[in-house]
């Protein structure tokens, strides 16, 4: 399994080819809309989602603005503690 992270980043065209052969991203998401500097919004996932080819993305280092979105995004949320199987 490749696994790519973004790290704490505003958005980038290098995100595209690091996650381009990735299995999974851990992509972190601090806000949905309010930029945040070096930090990647979850509009900015949704937006480029298309041009990344990796089918499992999960999110971290979440602000309020995507922790109320949990269930109703296209992505999965990471959380402390359990482990995640694939």
């Amino acid at each position: 399994m490749v696994v790519a992270d973004t790290g704490d980043t505003a958005w980038t065209e290098a995100l595209v080819e690091v996650s381009s052969d990735a299995d999974l991203v851990i992509a972190e998401a601090h806000s949905s809309d309010r930029q945040v500097p070096f930090h990647l919004l979850h509009r900015d996932l949704l937006e480029h989602r298309a041009r990344r080819s990796a089918a499992w993305i999960v999110h971290t280092h979440m602000g309020a603005e995507v922790l109320a979105l949990v269930g109703r995004s296209r992505f999965e949320a990471a959380h402390d503690g359990p482990e995640v199987e694939r």
